[in-house]
């Protein structure tokens, strides 16, 4: 599901850290699942941190 959304669908979410970090994009999806013979539907909530991203971009890098 996480790999399914587009970068446009995220908008900004009003947070900063205790470090006085912010950068933190989300957006909400219906997510459905079977369990026991039924479906059930819930709300997620998909959070994509910049200062993450950009970690993981340079933790790559060092890699290759």
């Amino acid at each position: 599901m996480i790999l399914s959304i587009d970068e446009e669908e995220f908008s900004p979410i009003d947070y900063v850290t205790s470090k006085g970090r912010n950068g933190y994009f989300g957006v909400e999806k219906n997510l459905s699942f079977d369990y026991r013979g039924k479906t059930y539907i819930t709300r997620a909530l998909v959070v994509r941190s910049e200062e993450k991203a950009m970690l993981a971009a340079k933790t790559r890098e060092k890699h290759m």
